[in-house]
């Protein structure tokens, strides 16, 4: 057994179930369904995944279904895709490779809000999970696995598989130990409340729930966290922060939110790292993250010690961020806890807490319905943990530009190609442009407010003559033209 790993299995009978990589891709066998974790930076088990590529380079074919709530990224998604292993993915997703696969029919893409999914593996909803894959920090003398950087559903699976490989990665330090909080809830009927009162309260085990018996090996690698780029904060970032830092300081000021805001839900991306550079530079403090992955920002607001807590299932970090995290991880441990994925987007807690929730979206029609995972030609990535936040939080609001592909394209439109959101579940919408606040309104008040508010000045006119054309030939609760409803879509899909 190596040297660098005798730290991290405590586990004599463990200890003897070392093998390699390729040894253990080796137990993967055609049909099975396998779950897994990890973001496109950090959490993979890249050395099973690469090694089972290997076998189809060497001339085996076989087949797997995939699970996966984090897009693990290209060293899985995008090579598993590239030697067609995967026959059925379910979960989120955001490789190219994989995506294309999806939108040309040849890999079954079953999509599902990640704050249910959890649960529905480990209540068999779906097809038996045959085998995990976890990467992991270490494993305790009882055989537990204490997770690298990423939770997400890795307790659901190793909960529900029949067997578990464990790849400890050496680049994640072993001071990652104790910042994971592992509470899994109890199956239906009268399950007991989950006892999370503050965002940075701790209620489960500081590992994942295995033992000896469901491990059946254990690999080392050596896999750096450094894909990840800083994201650019343009000028319409800026705007769209800028827009909601104005809106929230005029809630505080007619006391609809106190002067820490509430611990509020964030995205990825160049727009909500600008609204969290905001709050940085803010004169607010004592603020709370309560979110899916956390991302630079998170780590900017801790050093500026504007915040309390932050609550996520895993790190998606740039290089530059996971340098910083692991040269000062006991600081950071201090304030983040990374939870499974069904604790960080359980209705329950998110409305206990009182979440104000950002998210992004593809494109918002005029009367508020919101498309968060779906362009003409295909599914972008998934529907993704949006949907439990935008539902229950105490203020649900969504980001986006007013237009992509350079200005040609409209994300304000008449109607949207496809909802993720209903309207019943969205009270604020910004854009570089302005915010609509639609909370009060009806259905034609709130199409008035989202066309001059946040509309591109280049679609505001067709936009606003659609609404007028449709209350007048139409009318109705909605009034729609539907001959003309998907008019700018047609469009789109020509360009």
């Amino acid at each position: 057994m190596p040297d660098s790993i005798n730290p991290r299995i405590r586990s004599r009978v463990l200890s003897d179930r070392m093998m390699s990589t390729r040894e253990a891709a080796a137990l993967i066998k055609n049909g099975m369904t396998i779950g897994t974790v990890g973001t496109p930076t950090s959490g993979c088990a890249v050395g099973v995944f690469k090694a089972l590529v290997e076998r189809i380079e060497n001339g085996e074919r076989f087949q797997i279904n995939l699970y996966a709530s984090g897009p693990p990224g290209h060293e899985v998604d995008g090579l598993l895709t590239e030697a067609n292993i995967i026959q059925r993915r379910l979960g989120q997703q955001s490789n190219g490779l994989l995506r294309k696969a999806i939108n040309q029919g040849r890999i079954r893409f079953i999509d599902q809000p990640l704050g249910k999914y959890p649960e529905r593996v480990r209540a068999g909803f779906f097809s038996r999970v045959d085998l995990a894959v976890i990467e992991a920090t270490a494993i305790t003398e009882d055989g537990h696995i204490i997770p690298s950087t990423s939770v997400l559903d890795a307790p659901s699976y190793v909960l529900s598989a029949d067997a578990t490989i464990v790849e400890i990665n050496t680049c994640c330090p072993l001071e990652m130990e104790g910042i994971h909080d592992i509470y899994v809830p109890e199956p239906p009927p009268n399950r007991r409340p989950i006892p999370i009162m503050h965002t940075g309260d701790r209620i489960g085990h500081p590992y994942i729930p295995a033992g000896e018996d469901k491990i059946i090996a254990v690999v080392e690698s050596h896999t750096p966290y450094a894909s990840g780029e800083p994201s650019h904060l343009d000028s319409s970032s800026k705007a769209v922060a800028q827009h909601l830092m104005e809106f929230w300081y005029e809630e505080m000021g007619n006391q609809r939110l106190p002067e820490n805001l509430l611990p509020i839900e964030v995205g990825l991306g160049s727009t909500t790292d600008a609204v969290l550079r905001s709050l940085a530079v803010s004169g607010l403090r004592d603020l709370e993250i309560y979110s899916g992955v956390l991302g630079d920002g998170v780590l900017d607001l801790i050093d500026s010690g504007k915040l309390r807590a932050a609550s996520g299932t895993g790190l998606y970090l740039s290089a530059e961020g996971y340098k910083r995290f692991f040269q000062d991880i006991k600081k950071y441990k201090e304030t983040i806890v990374l939870r499974p994925l069904d604790i960080a987007d359980s209705p329950e807690v998110i409305q206990r807490l009182g979440i104000i929730a950002l998210n992004g979206a593809v494109e918002v029609d005029i009367y508020g319905h919101v498309n968060g995972s779906h362009v003409p030609r295909g599914i972008v990535s998934g529907v993704g943990g949006g949907g439990e936040f935008a539902h229950n939080s105490f203020l649900s609001t969504f980001l986006l530009p007013s237009t992509r592909k350079g200005g040609t394209v409209s994300t304000i439109v008449p109607m949207v190609l496809h909802v993720d959101f209903s309207e019943h579940a969205v009270d604020v919408i910004v854009t570089e442009q302005g915010l609509a606040d639609l909370r009060g309104l009806d259905p034609v008040e709130r199409a008035y407010a989202i066309i001059q508010h946040c509309a591109h000045p280049t679609f505001r006119p067709l936009l606003e003559e659609y609404l007028e054309r449709a209350m007048r030939e139409r009318g109705g609760h909605e009034p729609h033209l539907l001959e003309e409803a998907l008019s700018f879509h047609v469009r789109t899909d020509r360009k």
